[in-house]
């Protein structure tokens, strides 16, 4: 399942929203929240981020002359 960046919904894991905010702006708070908690991170070929164990795939989608954050959840037994 997708929360596109656009419509939503707004999707929060820990205080931060991950859908439709600017990419950079989400990878930041991951990464500190990852430092914080001492988690490891993924990276996806496109150069998402994502907090690793979460079955949670963080990506960009673009809007208009912008981009947007999205977040796709996946089970265990599903690829990325």
């Amino acid at each position: 399942m997708t929360a596109y960046g656009r419509p939503g919904p707004q999707v929060l894991y820990a205080g931060i929203p991950l859908v439709g905010v600017t990419p950079t702006v989400l990878d930041a708070a991951v990464i500190q929240h990852a430092e914080k908690h001492d988690m490891g991170l993924r990276f996806t070929p496109t150069g998402g981020v994502s907090l690793d164990g979460l079955n949670l795939s963080l990506s960009a989608a673009g809007v208009g002359h912008t981009s947007v954050s999205e977040a796709s959840f996946y089970t265990e037994r599903w690829e990325m």
